[in-house]
């Protein structure tokens, strides 16, 4: 074969290749296109569940202030498996009865990604939730990645959040990623589960606990955990550290909340970064080993009766801190 037809035999297959290439390109763009133009033609603007009712690839886009993505009432209970949620002026999620998310995504571009109201419960499975932080005064719905709350300081109320596997965050492009707690809780009672998630935000505020009747009992299982964790003179937190969890913050650092109760086992580890005040402290490790104070102080309190154990010594912890009785 001549070097003319060996030229020419080339050219020719490039030129094949690349009008099958433009045409494969443009079948991907236009299919692409499609696909989107589904969705949003699919999409509700909206949606409130009063009664038990179960989702599949649910899409919901809100388009206005005000729209809240997904509506749970009291009396309603519904999983979502495989669902898109984005409310632009709303919270995506607000619920007073039951939302299990599996394998969804929700985002709130200018509201809490969640709010959870008296006993509302709200689990995720797998989902990716996006907050702004921003909070609406207006709805006394404040600043936060996710609110639970109590209009009447109902004692009797548990507001539920468990997450599990899944990506919780305040959007690192809003104005107040540097300011909003991850989770505020404020006026009910709340219990908030966290097994291997990943956690974003920028505030340093793990969890807030304002306001009265606020007892909020957190706990972990293999869940890496970062930023302080306060509550007002009228709170109540319960922490357990469980199951290979590695937190790394203070706690009630400027000695407000009314009692503070902590729990760590022998697989996790507490990484201290400012002094703490608590009023007890159960772990499976009387060694302390897995307490790395940072040269910070813990403080207890010797007089209650759960802290027996410690005999009201004052023990020098890893990293030169102390685990001492409160003066």
């Amino acid at each position: 074969m001549n070097k003319k037809k060996v030229v020419l035999i080339v050219l020719l297959s490039i030129l094949i290749v690349t009008i099958v290439s433009i045409c494969i390109i443009g079948i991907v763009l236009r299919n692409g296109k499609n696909s989107k133009s589904e969705i949003e033609n699919n999409a509700l603007e909206g949606i409130v569940v009063n009664e038990s009712k179960n989702y599949e690839k649910l899409n919901i886009m809100t388009s206005q202030d005000g729209d809240v993505g997904i509506k749970v009432d009291s009396e309603g209970k519904t999983q979502i498996n495989e669902g898109a949620i984005e409310a632009k002026g709303a919270v995506a999620i607000y619920s007073k009865g039951t939302a299990n998310l599996i394998n969804s995504y929700a985002i709130s571009q200018n509201y809490p990604a969640i709010v959870i109201e008296d006993n509302g419960i709200v689990t995720l499975d797998t989902s990716d939730i996006i907050s702004s932080g921003k909070g609406s005064k207006n709805e006394q719905i404040e600043d936060a990645g996710i609110f639970l709350y109590s209009l009447n300081s109902n004692a009797d109320s548990i507001s539920k959040f468990t997450s599990v596997n899944s990506m919780v965050s305040i959007d690192n492009e809003s104005e107040f990623f540097n300011s909003s707690p991850m989770f505020l809780v404020k006026n009910t009672k709340s219990e908030i589960n966290l097994e291997n998630n990943m956690i974003t935000y920028g505030s340093g505020i793990l969890l807030k606990a304002k306001g009265e009747n606020t007892q909020v009992t957190i706990n972990t299982k293999m869940q890496n955990l970062e930023g302080n964790i306060i509550a007002d003179d009228g709170g109540i937190l319960n922490i357990n550290l469980l199951n290979e969890t590695n937190y790394m913050g203070a706690i009630n650092s400027e000695n407000v909340a009314k009692e503070v109760n902590i729990n760590i086992s022998s697989n996790s580890l507490w990484m201290v970064t400012n002094d703490t005040y608590i009023t007890t402290i159960t772990v499976e490790d009387e060694s302390l080993n897995n307490i790395m104070s940072g040269g910070n102080n813990i403080y207890y309190d010797s007089s209650n009766e759960k802290n027996a154990w410690l005999g009201g010594q004052t023990i020098l912890l890893n990293g030169a801190g102390y685990l001492m009785p409160k003066k």
